[in-house]
């Protein structure tokens, strides 16, 4: 762990809320990602979208949140919403 190479001890690192608790969501033959990384006090929400070729595309940061299960949601819908787009792109009339 990072806390150990800088010269801490192993008992000197803390887990935040909701750290490295990264779960995978499948949604339409693409794996999702929703990651909460904490941020100076709130959860930076980011995602990162795998598809069916194994390309992985990573959001960057939504927003931030209060607590890491919000930031996870938000990051789960936002990438669900960003694979409708590409799926069913608008039709012009």
């Amino acid at each position: 762990m990072a806390a150990n190479a800088a010269g801490k001890g192993k008992d000197s690192y803390q887990m935040r809320e909701g750290a490295m608790l990264q779960p995978r969501v499948a949604y339409r033959g693409f794996v999702i990602t929703p990651m909460a990384a904490y941020d100076g006090g709130l959860y930076a929400a980011m995602s990162i979208v795998c598809d069916r070729d194994g390309i992985q595309r990573a959001s960057g940061v939504l927003g931030h949140f209060a607590s890491a299960e919000d930031a996870r949601a938000f990051a789960l819908n936002a990438a669900k919403d960003d694979i409708d787009r590409r799926l069913h792109p608008p039709v012009a009339a």
